[in-house]
Protein backbone atom coordinates (compact mmCIF):
# COMPACT_ATOMS: atom_id res chain seq x y z
CA UNK A 1 0.00 0.00 0.00
CA UNK A 2 1.42 3.29 -1.21
CA UNK A 3 2.12 6.22 1.59
CA UNK A 4 -0.05 8.77 -0.97
CA UNK A 5 -3.53 8.29 1.04
CA UNK A 6 -4.64 8.18 4.86
CA UNK A 7 -5.36 4.30 4.32
CA UNK A 8 -2.04 3.42 5.42
CA UNK A 9 -2.09 5.06 8.72
CA UNK A 10 -5.58 4.22 8.97
CA UNK A 11 -4.62 0.29 9.08
CA UNK A 12 -1.53 1.21 11.47
CA UNK A 13 -3.50 2.26 13.82
CA UNK A 14 -6.19 0.02 13.87
CA UNK A 15 -3.42 -2.66 14.79
CA UNK A 16 -2.33 -0.49 17.65
CA UNK A 17 -6.20 0.10 18.55
CA UNK A 18 -6.91 -3.92 18.41
CA UNK A 19 -3.64 -4.56 20.65
CA UNK A 20 -4.68 -1.67 23.35
CA UNK A 21 -8.38 -3.23 23.39
CA UNK A 22 -7.20 -6.87 23.86
CA UNK A 23 -6.47 -6.81 27.68
CA UNK A 24 -9.87 -5.16 28.49
CA UNK A 25 -12.38 -7.40 26.35
CA UNK A 26 -10.63 -10.10 28.86
CA UNK A 27 -10.80 -8.45 32.09
CA UNK A 28 -14.60 -8.18 31.43
CA UNK A 29 -14.74 -11.62 30.24
CA UNK A 30 -12.94 -13.01 33.43
CA UNK A 31 -14.98 -10.45 35.39
CA UNK A 32 -18.65 -12.04 33.69
CA UNK A 33 -17.62 -15.23 34.70
CA UNK A 34 -16.69 -14.41 38.00
CA UNK A 35 -19.79 -12.94 38.64
CA UNK A 36 -22.04 -15.39 36.97
CA UNK A 37 -20.16 -18.12 39.49
CA UNK A 38 -20.73 -16.15 42.10
CA UNK A 39 -24.83 -15.55 41.36
CA UNK A 40 -25.38 -19.22 40.66
CA UNK A 41 -23.42 -20.78 43.95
Amino acid sequence: VCQDTLIPEVFTLARFSRIADGPDEVHMSQLGKLTARELNG
